[in-house]
């Protein structure tokens, strides 16, 4: 199961926004209250709540919150740029087998390959650590799910593909 919560933020409230977006899917969805702290690297998780993943995004005045009984990343991005830009963006941080996927149609390739990026190193919890250029999306084992939303790119990082779609709340 993994439920998808999207709002509207501030860039001066995007990180408060996401926390309570969290906290407000752990109740939706659970109906249960608990806090929200983050390990050594940075990953969000609810205390106690051992069997209870999730993932907080924000990008130009959305926030994604993803919430799931099994580990998940989550990634939303929104989509602006013309094609030279974004592959070189690509040709930077993508390996070459997603550089070239990425030249074949930059305007939605780029965001589906920096979303599952983004999305994978949040399933991880290894955050930035990691360079993007040092793994292929492509190569994965993980599942991914892609789609865009008025203007956005958002991708879902889990270990195998849900039973159901993710479902989408919108707020």
């Amino acid at each position: 199961m993994i439920k998808l919560y999207l709002t509207s933020c501030t860039k001066a409230n995007e990180h408060e926004m996401g926390h309570r977006l969290a906290k407000y899917a752990l109740y939706d969805t659970y109906g249960k209250r608990a806090e929200l702290s983050h390990d050594e690297r940075g990953k969000p998780y609810f205390v106690g709540e051992a069997n209870i993943f999730i993932s907080v995004s924000h990008s130009n005045e959305r926030c994604l919150a993803a919430i799931s009984d099994g580990e998940i990343g989550a990634d939303i991005e929104y989509m602006n740029g013309d094609a030279t830009r974004l592959v070189r963006l690509a040709e930077r941080y993508f390996t070459p087998s997603e550089t070239e996927y990425v030249k074949l149609a930059p305007e939605t390739r780029f965001y589906e390959i920096w979303c599952a990026k983004e999305s994978y190193i949040k399933y991880t919890g290894e955050g930035f650590s990691r360079p993007l250029s040092s793994f292929s999306v492509l190569e994965s084992d993980l599942c991914f799910s892609h789609f865009t939303k008025s203007g956005y790119a958002v991708c879902i990082c889990a270990e195998e593909a849900a039973a159901m779609p993710p479902r989408l709340i919108m707020l």
